[in-house]
């Protein structure tokens, strides 16, 4: 049996989850193909997948790296351009490989070709409800842009969503579910919805034990703070350069280890030595093995790297753009929680980032929390149970 899967390619969340379900896949003695786009492509193929490149689209992004509504809107036209390659260029694929079943991951293009070829698939979304993000309030006529626009991608995602199979929905269950403001199930989704949980690529319990870890590191009497860039090209660029400049700026005492991850696969190779204390790797392969031996982990409040740092019991400071909607959703969501402290990218500076670390090192609640959660949610397996759901899909007449 062949499994098509087709995750999203803006950043590497979408991409890292599906791995995660195609080595599973595997071990079962079945075969993968991935198709997608932008970074992701480099990503899997690091990672030993065969991958199919398809056309590239993103939104416009202004200075700063955030979402710019005006431009994404006047060049709608190029998009829908790009768009209708990217659907070419899935039916091409699908007719050459003919996959037994797809699965999208939050992809319209995937999901589309596969109607059209009569193949059935299965969506991965952690976002059902489509909401465009922006920085800023808006005057009345971009307001009302975007609100047309919301309604717009709104019937035409649900018009092709709900004739999948499944939907996967890769979020904790109450009450540790981390999108609580982008899930609706609506009469468009019932019955078909499945709430597996998170997907990553490595458990905590596959890698040796936390301190055999900080002492191969060298951290074991320092703090461990692990820094995560991640999101599309142009947004990790933007926030690279500013977490760069917070850190060389900041002065942080001599027993914090600060370690900064830059998510480019391209440049596996290069290293900077940021501070005495502050090294940025632009791309680390063990990526989990600093997860586990870190005393906080810092991202950019995405739905894959947020779950990550509950299932490692971790402590964790999200620094999103106040331009992404779903993300600050997400941030807020552990912040309630009691996992962390949300400080958006705009605010951050070497004073706000330098007293938020301490804040959290010093408050004992934060790591107990995160402990506490871990414990619950490691119970679920959320691999396994979407690789089943698939090959089932695949092998039942009934869907």
């Amino acid at each position: 049996m062949l499994v098509y899967f087709a995750p999203c390619g803006m950043g590497l969340g979408h991409a890292a989850r599906t791995l995660a379900i195609a080595k599973m896949v595997k071990t079962k003695g079945h075969e993968v193909v991935f198709s997608t786009y932008g970074d992701a492509v480099m990503f899997l193929k690091s990672q030993g997948e065969r991958v199919l490149v398809s056309h590239e689209i993103t939104y416009e992004e202004d200075d700063e790296g955030g979402i710019d509504l005006r431009l994404t809107i006047a060049r709608g036209p190029g998009s829908l351009y790009r768009f209708s390659r990217q659907v070419a260029a899935e039916l091409y694929y699908m007719g050459v490989f003919k996959p037994d079943i797809i699965v999208s991951d939050s992809r319209l293009s995937s999901s589309l070709a596969a109607l059209f070829r009569r193949i059935p698939f299965i969506l991965i979304s952690n976002q059902l409800v489509v909401k465009i993000p922006v920085k800023r309030k808006l005057r009345r006529g971009l307001k009302f842009l975007k609100s047309l626009a919301e309604s717009v991608l709104l019937e035409i995602t649900m018009n092709i969503w709900s004739r999948s199979k499944l939907i996967l929905i890769p979020d904790f269950p109450p009450p540790y579910t981390i999108s609580r403001e982008n899930l609706a199930f609506g009469e468009e989704y019932s019955g078909k919805t499945v709430l597996i949980g998170p997907l990553i690529s490595v458990m905590p319990h596959e890698l040796p034990p936390r301190e055999a870890i900080r002492k191969k590191i060298g951290v074991e009497n320092r703090y461990l703070i692990f820094i995560s860039v991640s999101g599309t090209r142009g947004e990790k660029e933007k926030m690279l350069e500013k977490i760069k400049s917070v850190l060389k700026e900041a002065n942080f005492p001599k027993e914090f280890l600060i370690i900064v991850s830059a998510g480019c696969a391209e440049k596996k190779d290069l290293v900077e030595k940021l501070a005495e204390n502050v090294i940025l790797y632009y791309w680390i392969p063990n990526k989990f093995e600093y997860l586990k031996a870190a005393d906080i982990f810092i991202s950019h409040g995405g739905h894959t790297s947020l779950a990550e740092g509950m299932y490692y019991g971790i402590p964790q400071i999200m620094i999103p753009s106040l331009s992404h909607t779903e993300r600050m959703g997400n941030s807020k969501s552990i912040e309630d929680m009691g996992l962390g402290v949300l400080l958006p990218l705009e605010e951050v500076s070497p004073r706000t980032l330098k007293k938020t670390m301490e804040e959290v090192l010093n408050n004992q609640h934060y790591y107990t929390r995160a402990q506490e959660v871990a414990e619950e949610v490691r119970k679920i397996n959320a691999t396994a149970r979407a690789a089943e759901l698939i090959l089932e899909v695949a092998n039942s007449p009934e869907f």
